[in-house]
């Protein structure tokens, strides 16, 4: 899955304000438990882009996503759930979509006060996960997200853009040059110059025995 993963990261660094190495620090972070969530790479990558845009960034961001995933899904916030009338599971048991978790509670959330929707978010997002929590909810979850990700350049595109122009040229004139001492200069090396050099070295040393013998 390696290509896909790297095509998310690419499309949500030009959809948002985080860099690649953002993404992918906030990614190792908060992956098992995306995954454990029935999560994939490119809903992920969505969710700490969002998390991005609303300032949490990098490792942070992967680790307040992750903490809020705990937190859902932990007994400590059943009583959260239980009062909302709202479950993470459908009526099979299995965890339901992200996105659609995340929507259920905005609506729910819309109509609470304020001193309400701040106590819930700390139970349903712990005292670390409820900013991550709040920020998804304020984007009205990852569609739009993903959305933008879809319309932003491909990794490929990415690519191919960066071998135009001097970078390109300049790229391909070292791989010219890589290639050159593969074939040419490592050759040269090992079957002429090698020996040339040894045998100038037994010409000095053998130099050097005769004046000792004849200061």
């Amino acid at each position: 899955d390696a290509a896909d993963v790297v095509d998310s990261l690419v499309r949500a660094a030009g959809a948002s304000s985080a860099s690649m190495q953002e993404l992918y620090e906030g990614l190792v972070n908060v992956g098992t438990s995306a995954n454990l969530f029935g999560m994939n790479s490119k809903d992920t990558i969505a969710a700490l882009a969002v998390l991005a845009e609303n300032g949490i960034k990098g490792a942070e961001a992967g680790t307040k996503l992750n903490s809020m995933l705990t937190q859902m899904s932990s007994t400590a916030a059943q009583g959260a759930w239980d009062e909302l009338g709202l479950s993470m599971y459908d009526a099979a048991g299995n965890v339901k979509d992200f996105d659609t978790i995340i929507g259920e509670l905005d609506a729910a959330f819309a109509d609470l006060t304020m001193e309400d929707q701040i106590r819930l978010a700390q139970d349903l997002g712990g005292a670390y996960g409820k900013g991550a929590l709040l920020a998804l909810l304020n984007a009205d979850g990852i569609g739009a997200m993903t959305g933008a990700m879809d319309k932003s350049a491909s990794v490929l595109e990415v690519a191919d853009a960066r071998m135009r122009g001097w970078e390109g040229a300049n790229e391909a004139l070292q791989g010219s040059i890589e290639t050159l001492q593969i074939n040419a200069l490592t050759p040269l090396l090992e079957n002429v110059l090698t020996p040339i050099v040894q045998e100038l070295t037994n010409v000095v040393n053998s130099v050097t025995e005769w004046v000792e013998q004849n200061p």
